[in-house]
């Protein structure tokens, strides 16, 4: 059987819509799993950055609930409540951001209660330091 001209153009050109439908296909498939792999970034560098900004919190309060310790300056404890008043609005991203993931939601009602005993234990040394001094303030502290 022979091909004559027309059959073989459009059996060419069968061919090379088939190569380019099906690189089309490839192309927009890489294109959605990129999509997705800078949307799930995104997410872990915006839960990264809270958690970043919870730590900073901590450690701003535990610097000030320091300074008040040795030197019972009571400006240490303006920035020591804003330290920790940043806490629950943090705390809220977070659970936010963790929401579609119950691993994760876990892990930060672990977080909520390990801030909240460390709350626990620089409110209780201010106070001891208020009312006893530094001598049992410190052993608290150290034990």
């Amino acid at each position: 059987m022979k091909w004559n001209l027309n059959k073989q153009l459009a059996v060419g050109l069968a061919l090379a819509l088939v190569i380019l439908v099906g690189a089309e296909f490839i192309a927009y498939s890489s294109l959605k799993h990129l999509l997705e792999s800078d949307r799930q970034i995104k997410h872990t560098q915006e839960v990264l950055a809270a958690l970043e900004e919870t730590l900073v919190a901590m450690e701003g309060a535990e610097a000030s609930h320091h300074g008040y310790l040795l030197t019972r300056n009571k400006s240490y404890l303006v920035p020591y409540q804003a330290a920790l008043a940043r806490i629950p609005g943090l705390l809220a991203t977070l659970r936010t951001l963790a929401a579609d993931d119950p691993a994760r939601q876990r892990q930060l009602a672990s977080l909520r209660r390990l801030i909240e005993l460390r709350k626990e234990s620089l409110s209780k040394t201010i106070e001891l330091r208020k009312e006893q001094g530094i001598g049992t303030a410190s052993k608290a502290v150290l034990f």
